[in-house]
């Protein structure tokens, strides 16, 4: 399945937010695990610009519970797309 643009900008800006939103969330309840893994996450993705794993279900559940119905389905797509 090949993602276009607009599904590549989705994925990466919901990716961006969900991954931001979980460190700012470590910080405030002030879980180290939680913000050490955040951080991982965050380091992996600014490395490589892969989204995988548990990481997918992560941004999926932010894109859920954030985005509309379109921004899921062009998530869907992206991760399709850049994970086969």
């Amino acid at each position: 399945m090949e993602a276009s643009t607009d599904d590549e900008a989705t994925g990466r800006l919901l990716t961006a937010a969900a991954l931001h939103d979980v460190a700012a969330h470590a910080e405030a309840i002030q879980d180290a695990n939680l913000a050490s893994a955040a951080q991982t996450m965050l380091e992996a993705w600014d490395e490589d610009g892969k989204v995988e794993g548990v990481m997918q279900l992560v941004i999926m559940k932010y894109a859920q519970e954030h985005g509309t119905p379109d921004d899921v389905a062009a998530l869907h797509r992206w991760f399709a797309a850049t994970t086969s």
